[in-house]
């Protein structure tokens, strides 16, 4: 579903900038109409980008954040930028399954690696990370879709027990490990207090709002009221949980995310917290120290 709505969204744009290369065709050379669609392109990508950067810093004020210089701020939002363009305008509506469990028999050296997603994302969010994990060794990698993308945590969460489920059935070892970004973290935890963790050997989460999101105010949809601080959602299930995490767990967090907000949040108590500050929400699964990270915990015994 996200998918196709993203790919309505691609044609739409498009469509702009056929109009635009018709309305330029008299006056300009075929070089000039490139850079002016290329300078649209880019222009509203990096005004939208900014807008939610300049929300999430109002959002942000008071927290603790390190300063970075003007040359490695404007790194740090080029990434981001670039890596939303990817996501959304490149794998997301256009990437097919291409990262899901490759047919083989139940035997199957090393351990089986769930990708979990986070809100409005597919399991096409995963392209670069997934790449870079495979270059380490990791594997083999299974990516869960989750849905609906307007459903609840919960709803989610009892979705991702049954692929659980059934990878480690598939499984010669009998257990996976889990890797999620954003709001997959909680779609985690949630089926783990729902469902337990005898089917799980590590947890690592990456920009998780374990606490929850100042910006989840401006998004819509069952899971974005749950992700909002406070929310009686969170608070049950910090209540449903054990007092020592059930599983081996790492967090990744960025004090410069611009998506989880106080970016504090994405530190989980119990768990081995580990600071990637300098990336973005979605350029953190671009980044070769993130994935160095990963694939290192991954390789931890239980």
């Amino acid at each position: 579903m996200l998918a196709a709505f993203l790919r309505v969204l691609l044609l739409l744009e498009l469509l702009v900038y056929w109009g635009v290369a018709r309305s330029l065709a008299a006056t300009a050379p075929w070089w000039g109409i490139a850079l002016a669609i290329g300078a649209i392109a880019l222009a509203w990508r990096f005004a939208a980008v900014a807008a939610v950067f300049l929300v999430a810093a109002v959002l942000r004020a008071g927290a603790p954040h390190p300063k970075l210089g003007v040359f490695d701020a404007c790194a740090l939002f080029v990434r981001e930028a670039m890596a939303l363009a990817r996501v959304y305008g490149l794998h997301m509506p256009l990437s097919r399954r291409t990262l899901s469990w490759p047919d083989g028999p139940r035997t199957r050296a090393g351990r089986p690696v769930i990708l979990v997603h986070g809100i409005y994302s597919n399991g096409a969010i995963w392209h670069g990370l997934a790449q870079r994990l495979r270059r380490a060794g990791v594997g083999p990698l299974l990516v869960a879709d989750l849905g609906p993308v307007l459903g609840s945590i919960d709803r989610q969460a009892d979705w991702l027990a049954a692929t659980i489920e059934q990878a480690a059935a598939r499984s010669a070892l009998g257990r996976v490990a889990l890797v999620a970004h954003s709001m997959g973290g909680l779609v985690v935890r949630r089926a783990i207090v729902r469902h337990g963790a005898a089917r799980i050997e590590r947890l690592i989460t990456i920009g998780c709002p374990h606490r929850g999101s100042r910006m989840a105010r401006f998004a819509f949809g069952a899971a974005a009221r749950e992700l909002l601080p406070g929310s009686s959602w969170l608070s049950a299930l910090r209540a449903a949980e054990p007092a020592a995490l059930s599983v081996p767990t790492t967090a990744l967090y960025s004090l410069h995310d611009e998506l989880v907000i106080p970016p504090q949040s994405a530190l989980l108590e119990g768990a081995r917290n580990i600071d990637v500050s300098g990336h973005g929400h979605v350029a953190l699964l671009f980044s070769n120290r993130v994935a160095a990270v990963v694939a290192a915990e991954l390789a931890k015994e239980s």
